[in-house]
């Protein structure tokens, strides 16, 4: 039924712009989402009061976003005259925020253009966040940890999200306003806010941001892009007046830090001999930076002359992504810090005495948390499965003829949910890519775990139905086997026996 409504809503751009072609498809697939909605909540709504597991929970995130990539993909076909794989692999796009796409923009209809953004919009959010209003409270708090929102801004679930929510739409109506001042039209305006905040990077242009060659533009759009890329437990102390607390916290320490690192060394390092200015030069790498590191995707610019150190640059800082309890995708900051100052700890524990004890935190919204050798462990597991998946998704794309440094760059941004392309991701590459670049966004906007936790619970409930029918199936032999026993010695054995 929510789909039914993020179907629903771009036929208020078809009427705007009268663009009745494109009226039935979203028509048709609104009414038919709603039907199954419906047809499937009034046999089970008397379960309300359920308390789902931790498996049963991942489960039922893992396949929201299932059934929202594939049961959105009728208009990409009908509207952007994209073949199933294609359509599948926008979606996908579309929802784990990532901004990949494979239409010419330029030549597709402004329904179809705001029906990707907007799904951006709620992809980013988050679908299990958004239902959260809906399902029962006993529910609530594994769904939210499900989807790896471990920050409660409030106690209560329910006005957690209420406040983010908040925050995320006055965002929009600033940015929309900003952007619209700063010379785009509204409808780009909208379009461009919603996806900056999601960090999905869908633009209305071919050439994306580099389309309007605006300063102003950029401006705004490096802040809506940061926003988007700041846990939202953070940007509630922001918007309390707990500046402290804020400025306190790892994460936002890192913040500043990775860029004043990254932006000499991209600017200065890669891109002066390119542009041979130093004053655009900072104005590409300071845009470019912040939209990789958001996993926003934007880009001012074309990649293909810039030299290997600059693209390495920004394969780093896909890798690293922005904030937990974000829009953004990657490792995630605290991730990276963690590992930081673990290996730190490592190194200097061995120059301290052995009985001393040593207390390891981090500063997060709620506090000081202490961290155990779980944590750390299971932290630089993480790392080294991302890393992992992104070499091997890099290696099989450079199997279809690529090489490998644009291989690693168009993987890196795949599992990131960043979006920017080094050119291998065009409508004519091959489906299996798409295939594969689907299921890594996929799996890079769950963080593993949800997908994982997910799949083995499927695998558990598959195999206690078949252990429960075996049972049975023996169990009705034994009776069988009984009752002519029982018929031949022509002896009436009671019910209990037999069984």
């Amino acid at each position: 039924m929510l789909l039914a409504a993020v179907t629903f809503i771009p036929l208020i751009v078809v009427l705007s712009y009268l663009e009745k072609g494109t009226a039935l498809s979203f028509g048709i697939t609104a009414v038919v989402l709603a039907a199954l909605g419906t047809a499937f909540y009034i046999p089970t709504k008397k379960y309300r009061g359920v308390k789902f597991s931790k498996g049963d929970s991942a489960l039922v995130v893992f396949l929201m976003w299932i059934f929202a990539v594939f049961l959105c993909v009728p208009p990409f076909m009908a509207d952007g005259g994209l073949d199933f794989s294609q359509a599948v692999f926008e979606s996908t796009s579309a929802w784990t925020t990532t901004g990949f796409t494979v239409i010419n923009a330029e030549s597709t209809p402004n329904s179809l253009l705001f029906y990707r953004s907007f799904i951006q919009y709620v992809g980013g959010i988050g679908i299990v966040l958004i239902l959260l209003f809906i399902l029962p409270p006993s529910s609530s708090t594994s769904l939210y940890n499900a989807e790896l929102h471990t920050d409660k801004i409030l106690p209560n679930i329910k006005k957690t999200i209420k406040s983010i929510l908040i925050i995320y739409i006055s965002y929009l109506v600033i940015g929309s306003i900003a952007l619209w001042i700063s010379g785009m039209s509204f409808f780009d305006a909208v379009n461009h806010t919603m996806a900056a905040l999601a960090t999905g990077g869908f633009s209305t242009k071919n050439n994306s941001i580099g389309y309007y060659n605006n300063p102003a533009i950029e401006g705004v759009l490096i802040v809506l892009m940061i926003a988007g890329s700041i846990n939202f437990a953070l940007q509630f102390l922001l918007f309390t007046g707990k500046f402290r607390r804020f400025l306190s916290t790892s994460e936002f320490k890192f913040l500043p830090l990775l860029i004043l690192i990254s932006f000499p060394l991209l600017a200065y390092g890669g891109l002066l001999s390119v542009y041979g200015d130093a004053g655009y030069a900072s104005r590409v790498a300071i845009f470019e930076l912040v939209s990789a590191f958001s996993t926003t995707g934007f880009t001012m610019t074309s990649y293909s002359n810039w030299p290997a150190f600059a693209i390495y640059i920004i394969i780093a800082l896909m890798i690293i992504g922005g904030h937990t309890g974000s829009t953004a995708g990657g490792v995630k900051h605290v991730r990276i810090v963690i590992a930081l100052k673990s290996f730190y700890w490592q190194i200097t524990k061995h120059f301290k005495p052995e009985r001393q004890v040593e207390n390891y935190y981090i500063n997060t919204y709620s506090g000081k948390y202490y961290l155990t050798d779980k944590n750390i462990s299971w932290n630089n597991t993480f790392i080294l499965l991302y890393l992992f998946v992104v070499f091997l998704g890099a290696l099989i794309i450079s199997a279809f003829g690529y090489d490998l440094r644009s291989s690693l760059f168009e993987s890196a941004s795949l599992l990131g949910n960043v979006g920017i392309s080094i050119g291998i991701i065009t409508p004519s590459v091959h489906p299996f890519i798409l295939w594969l670049g689907s299921v890594m966004m996929l799996l890079g906007r769950l963080e593993f775990l949800v997908a994982f936790i997910g799949l083995n619970q499927i695998y558990k409930d598959i195999s206690y139905r078949i252990r429960f029918m075996l049972m049975k199936k023996k169990e009705r032999e034994e009776n069988s086997s009984s009752e002519k026993i029982s018929s031949k010695l022509k002896i009436k054995l009671p019910s209990n026996i037999i069984r």
